[in-house]
């Protein structure tokens, strides 16, 4: 059973000790993906998260896209934004419901085909949930389980 706080790779939960590197940039960008069709709402997980970053010094964007329920690609106007926010960035996060997980791989292997050097993280229900399965994928790096305002800024 995965612990609040803990991350979870592989099916094995792991200590965050993480040696200094030289960061490109103080950057996070936090993705959060709406069914066009669906009920509009703010991203408020991200944005608590986002304040987090914010009072321990991080520039923070935070991307809130409509996408179909289903889609084949993510729309080029989403690419551009993509390529230009993550271009600098430390780290991209998604938070995802299980019926936003299809769509927020889409945008994880996007980013890190062209970022591979971007820290992928993925919470919200659907990590927490399905920490192993979502930990398995080789486009995301780690796993936040539950709550992870503290968690995600260790990953800094």
């Amino acid at each position: 059973m995965a612990q609040e706080g803990f991350l979870q790779k592989a099916g094995q939960s792991i200590q965050i000790l993480a040696p200094q590197r030289t960061r490109m940039s103080n950057k996070a960008v936090l993705v959060w993906i709406h069914d066009i069709q669906a009920y509009k709402a703010l991203p408020v997980g991200l944005q608590y998260l986002g304040s987090q970053l914010l009072r321990e010094g991080y520039e923070v964007k935070i991307l809130n896209f409509y996408m179909l329920p289903v889609v084949n690609d993510i729309s080029d106007e989403y690419k551009e934004i993509l390529k230009r926010e993550c271009q600098d960035a430390l780290i991209i996060g998604l938070s995802a419901m299980t019926n936003q997980a299809y769509r927020s791989l889409q945008v994880t292997k996007f980013v890190k085909e062209l970022y591979p050097d971007i820290t992928s993280v993925w919470g919200g229900i659907h990590a927490s949930i399905f920490p192993e399965q979502t930990a398995e994928n080789p486009y995301i790096d780690h796993v936040v389980v539950k709550e992870g305002e503290i968690t995600f800024t260790e990953l800094l």
